[in-house]
């Protein structure tokens, strides 16, 4: 994956990842969607998982990753999924949660510095920000590469 990532990136365009099943339409289940998953399976569609979005994720031409199918019930590769037609999550999809809300969540509480600043690592996007009990919403743009929030 790290390699076909960094043969689009020579094209100087921004990379759209929208095509994500494990497993896919070159495992057993494309011909076969009858066949039930193993816990096994199921432990390599997490693993898998979690590094494909580590890999997309990383990459610097990479702009978005896009899932389809993550619940079985509509799902052309239902062992792809991410939730069982019950809506209970599968390992995959408790491995998926916990990369985007445990590990990259931008999440940050403390006091600004004697000299009234505070730098704040964060990953690009929307985040919203209390200062003196109110709240806003700062914009981090991959552009910009950092932004300033200054007290209302």
């Amino acid at each position: 994956m790290q390699h076909a990532l960094d043969a689009l990136a020579t094209l100087a365009l921004p990379i759209r990842v929208t095509e994500f099943n494990f497993p896919g339409q070159r495992s057993k289940f494309m011909d076969h969607p009858e066949l039930p998953i193993t816990d096994a399976e199921e432990a390599a569609k997490a693993q898998a998982t979690v590094d494909y979005y580590r890999i997309c994720f990383a990459h610097p031409s990479v702009t978005g990753i896009l899932m389809w199918g993550f619940w079985e019930g509509a799902n052309w590769i239902p062992q792809s999924s991410l939730f069982k037609r019950d809506w209970t999550p599968t390992p995959a999809g408790l491995a998926y949660h916990d990369l985007i809300y445990r590990e990259w969540w931008t999440r940050w509480n403390g006091q600004v510095g004697a000299d009234g600043r505070v730098a704040v690592p964060a990953f690009f996007g929307t985040h919203q920000v209390t200062i003196g009990g109110q709240a806003v919403t700062v914009e981090l743009r991959k552009q910009d590469g950092t932004a300033t929030v200054a007290a209302p």
